[in-house]
Formats: structure tokens, sequence, C-alpha cells
């Protein structure tokens, strides 16, 4: 296995190359009927963040990772352009002032922990211009 990628040991997916890897060119249809497959695995998987995020930032250049075929995995590496987060940089927990800003800079929803971490940041700097 390759280093760092501890995460994909309980992955349903581990071990079950021939049908993450649907390069059937001879046949569109059996190939589609393959990735679909995959990405209803994908969908169900515990790790499905950790692989997508694996594969984007390597990138890797086969295959379906993170429920992305290879094309789906470099639309998002170009709409992540220079906001890319570096192989090997670790990004700030949700929860954190870092994590929040990340989503905004994103343009995302606040998830709960962010949400909850804003409102707390907010009515102590409500509290301390009082």
């Amino acid at each position: 296995m390759t280093a760092g990628m501890e995460w994909s040991d309980g992955a349903p997916c581990h071990g079950n190359g021939d049908l993450f890897y649907p390069e059937d060119y001879g046949n569109e249809t059996l190939q589609n009927a393959k990735i679909a497959a995959a990405k209803a695995i994908c969908d169900a998987c515990p790790v499905l963040r950790d692989c997508g995020r694996w594969a984007i930032l390597r990138p890797e250049p086969f295959g379906i990772w993170g429920g992305m075929t290879v094309r789906e995995r470099g639309r998002v590496r170009r709409r992540m352009g220079k906001s890319a987060n570096p192989i090997g940089r670790s990004l700030q927990p949700c929860g954190t002032q870092a994590a929040i800003r990340r989503h905004h800079r994103k343009k995302e929803p606040l998830c709960r922990a962010c949400h909850d971490a804003s409102a707390v940041a907010w009515a102590d700097k409500k509290a301390a211009a009082a």
C-alpha cells in the first residue's frame, strides 16, 4: 500500500480493482454500467471524502476514486484552481476559524461545527464590545 493511504484499509473497494478501473473502451454500455456500479458503492463508503481528496490532490490518472471518474476529478481540480490544498498540508478541522474562512472562500454553506463556532465567536465579539 502507498504511504498515506491507511484510510483505504476499510474501504469496500479495497481489493476490487476490476470494478473501479472500468476501462472497457470497446463497449461503452458495459463501461457505463461498471462506472455506475462503482459509484453506487462509493456513495455508501465511509472514506468517500478521503478517497476523493487523495485522487484529486495526487492526481490519480485512472479509475473511480471518491465516487468520481478521471474527467470529473479534473473538473473539480480546475474549479479548485489556486485554492487547492497542496499535498502534505493538513486542513484545519471544522469548528475552527480557519475552517470557517475556508467555507466562505469556497462559497460553501457552513457545516454544523463551523456554524456553531461562528455563533460563539460572534457572541463573544458582541459581549466584548458591550
